[in-house]
């Protein structure tokens, strides 16, 4: 007999969401979390929901970006209803800031791209900011205020979905290292574990940046994810003027309830080291001082790091394997997990669960579109 209908290997938010959206359809669902829930890097995220302050251009990602922050409102009152977990989901906008005659051209580019799209984006002087904003720094030249950009705190967004999948009947295996993905005959059968077998007839691959670490018997074509170093810094800014989440094209800032500023971030390649660095600290901070110069009298309350998972072409790898029937994807979200979690699970569920094929959506996406032996 099966352990599950589904095996998920990942208890990210990536996982959770998938787990989550799959029982909701009727499914038998174990998730298996090499650490705990929300560990790696849904946990370490600064949580902006950042789908046109990120877009350097147009593409297939940014329309995925989109539809997902759509879904963000209903999603936090839902799991907010379900759990009692309170995501911190706050709508100012974010207000990137044009330092430099390199911000500015990229600043202008990215408005300019996005007005012909629709969407809702605007160049505002320095003054302007400065009454959206105050305390920005005197080198901030104008700014980009992108008011449907959100955020949240991802950490409690973590717990919420996690705990919403068990309320729905998802059983959680914790701490539990999937390290091999068993098949017969061209199709799932299992997974191997540190000290446990399971069986099962379909498995998503969710593992974030140890996705590709999995081994897969007989072996197919491997999942080239790497992970990037993010590191951040808490800082205990208590300055009631924090109405927005603000960026640059050196750092970011994003308020939190609790008077909390957190400051990022590093993209770093360090292998699978998340340890906090100097020059890594040392250049956030610089960021973040340019951006709010009364951030430098405040004390530093926390740091951390994270690994995202990214592929070569920085898009995530979705969808059902070319190679193995009953394995999905749902890896390789780099910096936008906490984003397309949502998005994430509904696809992944309609699949699975309706058995239909990949919507047009997703083809961009596809595992095929690596060739075998581009690990």
């Amino acid at each position: 007999m099966a352990a599950a209908d589904v095996i998920v290997i990942g208890g990210g938010l990536i996982g959770c969401a998938v787990a989550r959206e799959l029982a909701r359809g009727g499914v038998r669902v174990l998730l298996l979390e090499r650490r705990g829930v929300g560990a790696e890097a849904s946990g370490a995220a600064a949580g902006t929901l950042a789908a046109q302050a990120e877009a350097g251009e147009p593409g297939p990602l940014v329309d995925l970006c989109l539809r997902s922050r759509s879904l963000f409102g209903a999603f936090v009152e839902e799991l907010a209803a379900e759990t009692g977990i309170d995501c911190e989901y706050r709508t100012g906008g974010i207000l990137y800031c044009a330092l430099s005659d390199e911000d500015e051209a990229v600043l202008t580019r990215r408005l300019r791209w996005q007005a012909d799209r629709g969407l809702a984006a605007v160049r505002i002087s320095r003054e302007e900011a400065l009454e959206l904003q105050p305390g920005l720094g005197e080198g901030v030249r104008w700014a980009a205020l992108f008011p449907d950009d959100h955020w949240l705190d991802p950490r409690r967004l973590a717990a919420a979905v996690g705990a919403a999948a068990e309320r729905v009947g998802v059983e959680m295996a914790c701490p539990r290292t999937a390290v091999r993905i068993a098949t017969a005959n061209g199709r799932v059968t299992g997974v191997d574990c540190d000290g446990a077998t399971y069986a099962t007839g379909c498995v998503v691959n969710a593992a974030g940046s140890w996705a590709g670490l999995i081994d897969v018997s007989p072996p197919v074509r491997p999942l080239p994810i790497a992970p990037l170093r993010g590191q951040m810094v808490a800082i205990d800014a208590m300055l009631p003027v924090a109405r927005h989440a603000i960026y640059s094209t050196g750092g970011y800032l994003v308020p939190r309830d609790d008077g909390r500023m957190l400051a990022g971030s590093t993209y770093e390649r360090a292998e699978y080291d998340a340890a906090v660095t100097v020059g890594g600290v040392a250049r956030i901070l610089a960021a973040a001082t340019a951006l709010v110069p009364a951030l430098a009298e405040r004390g530093i309350v926390e740091t951390w790091a994270g690994l995202r998972p990214v592929t070569p072409d920085g898009l995530p790898i979705l969808g059902p394997s070319p190679d193995v029937g009953g394995l999905y994807y749902a890896a390789g979200h780099g910096r936008n997990g906490v984003l397309l979690a949502p998005l994430t699970g509904q696809l992944l569920a309609a699949m699975i669960v309706a058995g239909t094929s990949s919507p047009e959506e997703i083809r961009p996406f596809l595992a095929g579109r690596f060739p075998i032996g581009s690990g």
